[in-house]
């Protein structure tokens, strides 16, 4: 049964990723859309040494948390937890400044500071400059498409006037 529900778990987690695949594809091909899936995969590659970056800090600062404040908070109490926590008070979501000085004011003071300003003013900026980034890119490399096909159309426009303009005069010759 164990067996099933894991192959039943791992086909619905398949089936997840494929249905947001193809709704990428399908945002990929509309106009406005297009632009932010387009962003997204630009950045791909550059939003992956991002959150390894991200990674190694919010381990770093889970284990200096781990070592100030296991011993005086649950949260904190391993280093699996301790890393979780840190994770959540990345998004402000996770234990608060007040609960860290109840345990340990000084050191509560300490790590809150560099860890705040780390998370949130170093990495998730960085995040943003990523995307922002490959939004410009995708944007220009957008507008400069849509240049070309404009004046392919306005090529193909002069084509048929100049074309219809010959028809009009081989039709005028042939009737007199």
């Amino acid at each position: 049964v164990r067996t099933m529900l894991t192959r039943t778990h791992t086909s619905n987690a398949q089936f997840m990723l494929l249905c947001l695949l193809r709704l990428l594809h399908i945002l990929g091909n509309l106009e406005q859309a297009g632009v932010v899936v387009h962003t997204m995969t630009h950045s791909w590659p550059m939003l992956m040494v991002w959150g390894v970056v991200f990674a190694i800090c919010v381990t770093f600062f889970g284990n200096i948390a781990s070592i100030f404040f296991g011993s005086k908070l649950e949260s904190f109490s391993t280093l699996t937890l301790a890393v979780t926590e840190t994770m959540k008070m990345t998004f402000e979501v996770g234990t608060e400044l007040s609960e860290l000085e109840d345990a340990d004011e000084e050191q509560a003071l300490i790590f809150y500071g560099c860890f705040m300003f780390i998370s949130t003013l170093l990495l998730l900026n960085i995040f943003l400059a990523i995307l922002m980034d490959a939004y410009a890119t995708i944007s220009v490399a957008t507008a400069r498409r849509l240049e070309a096909q404009g004046a392919r159309e306005v090529g193909m426009t002069r084509h048929i006037r100049a074309m219809t303009g010959l028809l009009l005069g081989v039709l005028d010759a042939a009737q007199r």
